[in-house]
């Protein structure tokens, strides 16, 4: 049996490959590939049946790696600091965006949905890709997230390169969704 450690190395190449991965998150599986590959974000919307104009997710390890495809700049102190007290955490927060995110992370939007994780497994994945990855939860349009590895293969492995098989961390929800100019609550 393969070690942890080496799931998420195989993983993290794989991404850089241009490949899309199955990964545990903090409440569900995701699907996740590189935010700099169009084609694999592409596949990942493909799959999912994903309208153009929905955006995904950046997870980041850490902030640094988020940055470039944020209008970080435009937002005032206090908006910056309450984003940066909620990481590393299971808080999404809605930052403008940056012409390098483009319309295939952002959709119809202006602003880029972002993460700094607190989840080990998550940021060890980040940490090895050297990089913040797309996510979306590992599930068909419109029916529940997948919290388990066997459900997401039988669903989605003729679909996807590779599937870190690790439990998710088993916060009940996903990540609660926050607008940083409105301070509107998108998902709780």
């Amino acid at each position: 049996m393969s070690k942890p450690h080496d799931s998420i190395q195989v993983a993290a190449q794989i991404l850089t490959q241009g490949g899309v991965i199955a990964y545990p998150a903090e409440a569900c599986f995701g699907l996740g590939c590189d935010p700099h590959d169009k084609q694999a974000v592409a596949r990942i919307r493909a799959l999912k049946n994903r309208p153009p104009t929905q955006g995904f997710i950046l997870v980041a390890d850490r902030f640094d790696r988020l940055l470039p495809y944020l209008e970080w700049d435009t937002l005032d102190s206090s908006q910056q600091e309450r984003i940066e007290a909620s990481w590393p955490g299971p808080t999404t927060w809605l930052v403008p965006a940056s012409s390098r995110a483009g319309a295939e992370l952002t959709g119809k939007h202006d602003t880029l949905a972002v993460r700094v994780s607190a989840f080990a497994t998550l940021r060890a994945l980040c940490q090895c890709a050297q990089s913040a990855i797309v996510s979306s939860s590992a599930n068909f349009q419109g029916q529940p997230p997948l919290i388990y590895a066997a459900d997401v293969s039988d669903a989605f492995a003729d679909e996807i390169d590779y599937i870190i098989d690790l439990p998710v961390q088993g916060l009940a929800k996903p990540s609660q969704i926050i607008d940083a100019r409105t301070l509107s609550i998108l998902r709780e």
